[in-house]
């Protein structure tokens, strides 16, 4: 969807030129992107929801990490609050779903 509203805003927009790196960089960040997403299909399809979420919860450390290495920044406490919140309710979910799978076997 965004490819196809940014394409329809394209004709009004003032685009640079790019130098032939930033087109190779472009076009490999593109072949990553695509890399990337066709592997985590193939792991949805593959894999059970409650092997993959962990991977899930690995994105926040890996932002908070990029975004303090990078960037030189760290969450704030509301950020900081709010991943911890999306971190334990995951995690209260996978023991009450644990249990309940024992309960029920």
């Amino acid at each position: 969807m965004g490819t196809v509203g940014l394409t329809l805003a394209l004709p009004w927009a003032h685009i640079a030129t790019l130098a032939s790196r930033d087109v190779a960089l472009f076009v490999l960040l593109g072949v990553f992107a695509g890399v990337g997403h066709w592997l985590v299909i193939g792991a949805y399809r593959l894999a059970p929801a409650s092997l993959r979420t962990p991977f899930t919860y690995l994105q926040i450390l890996w932002a908070t990490l990029y975004g303090w290495l990078v960037f030189g920044q760290l969450p704030d406490r509301w950020s900081a609050l709010g991943m911890a919140i999306i971190v334990a309710s995951g995690a209260l979910l996978a023991l009450r779903e644990r249990r309940r799978a024992v309960r029920l076997a």
